[in-house]
């Protein structure tokens, strides 16, 4: 599949670097108990399909938290 070393070399840090930071490391600002506002612009008008599913995806979102 490789042809060199060199290519292997590169293709193996390349991946290393991707999933490195896919730690989880730190803390997360959530479980301080500081609130985190959401906002959301959409430029369809209000009776088009996006808009609408868009409504109700805010109202979901709002009867979680």
């Amino acid at each position: 599949m490789f042809k060199n070393i060199k290519t292997m070399l590169v293709v193996g840090i390349t991946i290393g670097l991707c999933f490195s930071g896919c730690g989880g490391g730190g803390e997360s600002e959530t479980g301080s108990g500081k609130v985190i506002e959401l906002s959301y612009s959409i430029f369809f008008p209000p009776t088009h399909i996006q808009c609408i599913t868009a409504d109700a995806w805010a109202k979901e979102i709002e009867k979680t938290h």
